[in-house]
């Protein structure tokens, strides 16, 4: 297996050969992830990737037309049953207690967070990678 390398200790260099699933490796770095391994500069634009996340995610819940529509399908895939009591349910940002299945929490954060579509831009990669990250993160 290859050894740490590079400023901040973590494996880099794994071979086909090692038989380590991408899953596995993703897992281990998020979990071992520690804001002291990101530069301040990093840490302030996680900062503000964050804040411009709520506050897209926010604005879209009352001036997307799209919200209740995406509010609606989502509430008719999870059914009735699902309840702030439920075993597993997550909270939308804005929507009071948890009330979603992860997956539908993670689902509505994203759409409502690209709803108004002024969600932060990766231009090299012509992308938003923040809102299906930290949707994802948060659910």
């Amino acid at each position: 297996m290859a050894q740490p390398n590079g400023t901040n200790g973590h494996t880099n260099g794994t071979k086909p050969s090692d038989h380590i699933p991408a899953t596995h490796l993703l897992a281990s770095f998020a979990a071992n992830a520690q804001t002291t391994h990101l530069t301040a500069a990093l840490r302030t634009k996680v900062k503000e990737v964050l804040l411009d996340f709520i506050g897209v995610t926010v604005g879209a819940l009352t001036h997307a037309d799209s919200t209740v529509p995406i509010l609606t399908a989502i509430t008719a895939l999870q059914g009735p049953t699902v309840t702030a009591t439920s075993p597993g349910v997550c909270t939308v940002l804005a929507q009071g207690e948890p009330r979603f299945l992860k997956q539908y929490a993670g689902l509505l954060n994203a759409a409502l967070g690209h709803s108004l579509d002024f969600d932060d831009t990766y231009a090299p990669g012509t992308l938003h990678a923040g809102v299906t990250a930290i949707s994802a993160a948060l659910a």
